[in-house]
């Protein structure tokens, strides 16, 4: 029989589905189980997409309604002890307890992946994640940057050699382009993320709101949903060009991209942007927050552009120059591309998660 593959992701849309549903096309020797936990209901776009790509033999959820968390580990344990996998990846080390636990009776193995943004963990969050080095196989960070500030904090420093720097990879040849830029007199700015107080839509906003001040022709296509979406488009709906999409499935996300000029992704904490990377792929110019999060993907002035947090003027200077400069934005555009092939493309990235599932 196959070996079982269960991943535990976050229910709501994040960048950490992207990546979940990506490793469905590693693991196709395997049979495939999802369980959705988090503080919203399971994202109707993955219920969607695990009925379509029927790569996934079995699935289940549970929000989190109590304070404690007690109730729906139980629930969580219950679907351990039903599914019985071989190998869990946890996308979050939230439920590294009830997993462990229930490790200890059958022998499963544990693999973590560590999402959060460094700049946002709190107390509770680094005990976890020293909870979580303790208990877990293996750990899988995504950076050198962010291993290396994980370090600093671990209670037990010899436990480092528990963690791999393995990258977000994406199918670059879905994630292709398929229209030239700047093809159509109105330039099409874009931007995909949750909606919430981590990401910096204000900024992006009111720099767009500043070009048709200047009389730029152009249009922000703003794509997720969260806790500020409604906030953000009572204040802004006077202005047809910021339009607000709602949440999209990847098709969708794919036919935006390949429709856009420019990629935006205003941000005030990042760890490994999937939508970055969507975009890079597409061979867009990305301009971007200059955060630690972003640097180790985009190389100022040869792969996108690094603008200051919150920084309104320099956003619109940025946006400003690649409309006026078309064919060096094409040129970033070129080059995001070629450095996600050599670096960030499924046959990359592969072989190094499927040498710690197969062998720890």
């Amino acid at each position: 029989m196959p070996k079982k593959i269960l991943q535990v992701l976050y229910s709501g849309l994040g960048g950490h589905g992207t990546v979940a549903f990506g490793l469905l096309d590693f693991f196709q020797e395997y049979q495939n189980y999802l369980f959705f936990y988090g503080i919203e209901p399971i994202n109707t776009n993955y219920i969607k997409q695990i009925k379509n790509e029927n790569k996934v033999k079995h699935y289940g959820s549970v929000q989190k309604q109590t304070k404690t968390g007690l109730k729906e580990w139980y629930v969580y344990y219950r679907y351990l002890k039903k599914t019985k996998p071989d190998i869990v990846l946890l996308h979050s080390p939230q439920l590294i307890l009830p997993t462990f636990v229930f490790s200890l009776f059958h022998n499963t193995k544990i693999i973590t992946f560590e999402h959060d943004a460094i700049s946002i963990r709190t107390r509770t969050k680094w005990i976890v994640t020293n909870i979580n080095t303790i208990l877990a196989k293996n750990i899988v960070v995504l950076s050198a940057p962010y291993l290396k500030a994980v370090k600093n904090k671990l209670w037990f420093k010899f436990l480092v050699k528990k963690y791999r720097i393995i990258p977000n990879s994406i199918d670059t040849n879905k994630f292709a382009r398929k229209r030239e830029l700047f093809s159509s007199d109105k330039t099409q700015l874009f931007m995909a993320s949750r909606m919430n107080h981590l990401r910096d839509h204000i900024t992006l906003i009111e720099a767009v709101i500043k070009l048709k001040q200047q009389e730029k022709p152009v249009t922000l296509r703003i794509a997720g949903d969260g806790e500020t979406l409604e906030g953000l488009k009572n204040k802004y709906s006077k202005y047809p060009f910021i339009i607000f999409l709602g949440n999209l499935n990847e098709q969708e996300i794919i036919n935006e991209l390949n429709q856009s000029d420019i990629y935006v992704h205003s941000t005030l904490a990042e760890t490994f942007s999937t939508a970055i990377l969507q975009a890079m792929s597409m061979g867009l110019p990305v301009v971007t927050t200059d955060i630690e999060g972003t640097r180790h993907m985009i190389e100022n002035n040869k792969t996108g552009l690094l603008f200051e947090p919150k920084n309104i003027d320099d956003l619109f200077a940025k946006l400003n120059f690649l409309i006026k400069n078309q064919n060096k934005a094409i040129v970033l555009g070129t080059n995001a591309r070629i450095f996600v092939e050599e670096n960030f493309a499924y046959d990359k990235v592969k072989s190094k998660l499927l040498e710690i599932i197969e062998k720890g």
